[in-house]
């Protein structure tokens, strides 16, 4: 490996470092912490295939639905241990 390949190599490692030990700017509100905690996969599984058919039935999809999907399978994945949501 060259010198600039190698200076290259450390720069985008230091960016890296830096981006993962970037603080907040200002402090932040966690509304809802382990809103689903209390539930099973199969639980959260289920709410998640009523929303989705919630939603295909309408022609224009509901925000609230599209919410809740997203909050379902954050915390599908996160019980998981952030792998698959299906």
């Amino acid at each position: 490996m060259n010198e600039r390949a190698i200076a290259e190599r450390v720069a985008r490692s230091v960016i890296v470092a830096e981006s993962v030990t970037a603080k907040w700017g200002k402090k932040v509100k966690i509304t809802n912490p382990g809103k689903y905690e209390g539930y099973d996969l199969g639980e959260l599984r289920s709410m998640r295939d009523a929303a989705k058919a919630r939603q295909e039935k309408r022609d224009k999809a509901d925000p609230k639905d599209t919410s809740l999907l997203r909050e379902l399978d954050f915390a599908i994945r996160a019980k998981t241990g952030w792998g698959s949501i299906d």
